[in-house]
């Protein structure tokens, strides 16, 4: 799909589409990421100055999937606000977060 979108280079040869290493190193390296490249209303949706992170940006950051922010999201335990389809986690709200996970956590512990 990505060499049919002209994404990805790629030969032709006997009617079949071949790729090489370095040019899927290449598309990678030049790929656009939605964290860095969004736009709402003609302005980036994530500012990391401004502590504005994605879903994906705080699950990389806490090294777990999309599905388990999302999850934390759904339950109201991680607070975020939308701007058109995405949402947006401040960087206060997921130091808080952290911070009553962690304290939750050693609470567990310490009863086990």
């Amino acid at each position: 799909m990505l060499i049919r979108r002209l994404s990805l280079k790629a030969v032709k040869r006997n009617g079949k589409l071949y790729t090489c290493e370095e040019w899927i190193e290449e598309y990678y390296e030049n790929r656009r990421s939605k964290d860095h490249n969004s736009i709402f209303n003609g302005r980036k949706v994530f500012d990391e100055d401004k502590g504005e992170l994605s879903v994906s940006m705080v699950a990389r950051e806490l090294g777990v999937g999309r599905s388990h922010i999302e999850y934390y999201l759904g339950t109201g335990r991680l607070k975020s606000f939308r701007k058109g389809k995405y949402h947006v986690i401040l960087r206060s709200e997921l130091e808080r977060f952290i911070s009553e996970e962690m304290e939750e956590n050693l609470d567990i512990a310490q009863n086990a």
